[in-house]
């Protein structure tokens, strides 16, 4: 149970920097 939250967590903080990633680029060629 712990090992698949864990996962999850890990899932969602890589979409997350992902996303960051891509609004820094659009900020960046404004």
């Amino acid at each position: 149970m712990l090992a698949k939250s864990n996962e999850a967590v890990v899932y969602l903080s890589k979409q997350y920097l992902d996303i960051n990633k891509h609004l820094v680029k659009q900020l960046k060629t404004w």
